[in-house]
């Protein structure tokens, strides 16, 4: 439990230092890509989700829960699924951004693509949220919340079940989860194909060296987009994993896919320090 406080509390720091250097630049008028529009809005979720899931902690290792009505219980699920699901979008609509940056195609589709995406993050932000919303709604009418009665004190982390409709998952897991993801791996996929190629001519190109700086910031471009789809299907599968069994695993797999989806926000925030000269700059 130790460990996880620090984690936890270790990523909204340094999810909270993300949006604080963004609020800054606005304020001093610098200008700000749609990349970083969405980078800000997603450490702000990253923040919420992270504090939402401190409570729950709180809430499980006290036995709150079993004190409480269950709609309180119901709403907070509702929030944690829907912040998790918005992040999911944000981190595709980052990747679409990047996708329409770097891979230069000629398809019509692209072209069609590449002239509807808007200029600003806004519309995609609003829409990720709606949609995000609407499709958990159903997990409030449809979950089953179980107090278990008799538990001991010694057992107040297990104090309540819960039985998710299969509807309810369906929903979720295609249109929270699987499509956010397929279409991050898709695009993040020609990035990075598109930055190995370039690296591949810039190499074999007698007027490049290995070790200039543009090349070396291709490579950990690439090296950065690599973790950072690594680190969205991990979530993805400890999330998908959960939802589908509706909590119901043996207590120490439980535990240990819980405490992955809660490093997740943190692993999510040193990676982006890492991958952006901006904020990496600020805290070196």
């Amino acid at each position: 439990m130790l460990l996880l406080n620090i984690i936890t509390i270790s990523g909204i720091l340094l999810n909270s230092f993300i949006v604080a250097v963004y609020i800054q630049d606005w304020r001093r008028h610098r200008a700000v890509v749609m990349c970083d529009q969405i980078t800000f809005i997603m450490s702000f979720i990253n923040v919420l989700l992270q504090l939402s899931l401190f409570m729950d902690g709180m809430f499980l290792l006290f036995g709150l829960y079993s004190q409480l009505p269950k709609e309180f219980f119901l709403c907070f699920l509702v929030l944690i699924f829907f912040l998790i699901d918005v992040g999911f979008w944000h981190t595709t609509w980052l990747a679409i951004s990047y996708f329409t940056r770097l891979v230069h195609v000629s398809h019509p589709i692209f072209t069609r693509l590449k002239s509807y995406f808007p200029c600003s993050a806004l519309p995609l932000l609003l829409g990720s949220a709606t949609g995000s919303f609407l499709i958990n709604i159903p997990y409030f009418f449809t979950t089953h919340f179980i107090i278990k009665e008799f538990a001991s004190n010694e057992s107040d982390i297990a104090m309540y079940s819960t039985e998710f409709h299969s509807s309810s998952i369906l929903l979720h897991l295609v249109f929270g989860c699987c499509l956010p993801l397929s279409l991050t791996l898709i695009c993040i996929g020609l990035c990075v194909r598109s930055l190995l190629s370039h690296v591949w001519r810039m190499r074999h190109n007698r007027g490049q060296y290995s070790s200039s700086p543009q090349l070396q910031a291709l490579v950990q471009a690439a090296g950065t987009m690599i973790l950072r789809v690594l680190l969205e299907l991990a979530f993805s599968l400890c999330m998908t994993s959960l939802i589908a069994t509706s909590f119901k695993m043996d207590q120490k797999t439980s535990l240990i896919l819980w405490f992955l989806v809660v490093s997740c926000p943190t692993a999510q925030s040193i990676v982006l320090i890492m991958g952006s000269p901006r904020l990496k700059s600020r805290i070196l």
